[in-house]
């Protein structure tokens, strides 16, 4: 079960990273948009393994789904915001908070602008070069949703990558 989890989470994490692109039809955006949205979990014979053994867990056969929810909406880029995303089953009443987590999302597919830290005052894609070569910055409302998120146990995208790359690395040595 541990295996099929981590393939998972892998799946959900790689759906966090596709946010990264234009997708302005996706759920995370119509999440974004409408205050919640629903989707399968991709069709792939990892995510058959795991909606089997979730369906197992609680004894029912119900939709095994990805729930999208708007957190917030920021007010300085106010077609931007915060959403949360879980596994639930809706017919058991069940939901996994673990088996996803929170990003930031912009009405058109995209994540929200950053600043750089010589001028704050001025968004720039997240992209871009600042002075010096460096990488732009969150802006300090969007630095305050991610602090929010991770004291309500939500991970950074190190966190998570180091803890996928720790599941692995147990798995391998289990082998």
């Amino acid at each position: 079960m541990r295996k099929k989890l981590f393939a998972l989470f892998s799946s959900l994490y790689a759906m966090a990273a596709l946010a990264q692109f234009p997708q302005s039809d996706s759920p995370m955006v119509t999440a974004l948009i409408d205050g919640q949205a629903t989707s399968s979990l991709p069709n792939n014979p990892q995510n058959l393994q795991v909606i089997q053994a979730l369906q197992r867990s609680t004894k029912n056969d119900g939709d095994i789904l990805v729930v999208f929810k708007r957190i917030t909406r920021f007010k300085e880029q106010n077609t931007c915001g915060r959403i949360t995303m879980y596994i639930a089953q809706p017919a058991s009443k069940t939901i996994w908070p673990q088996m996803g987590g929170d990003l930031n999302i912009c009405e058109d597919g995209l994540p929200p602008l950053k600043v750089c830290a010589e001028n704050p005052k001025k968004l720039v894609s997240p992209d871009a070069n600042c002075k010096g070569g460096m990488s732009p910055i969150d802006t300090p409302e969007i630095k305050a949703a991610i602090a929010n998120s991770l004291k309500h146990g939500s991970m950074t995208a190190e966190q998570a990558q180091a803890k996928m790359k720790s599941e692995a690395k147990s798995m391998e040595s289990a082998k």
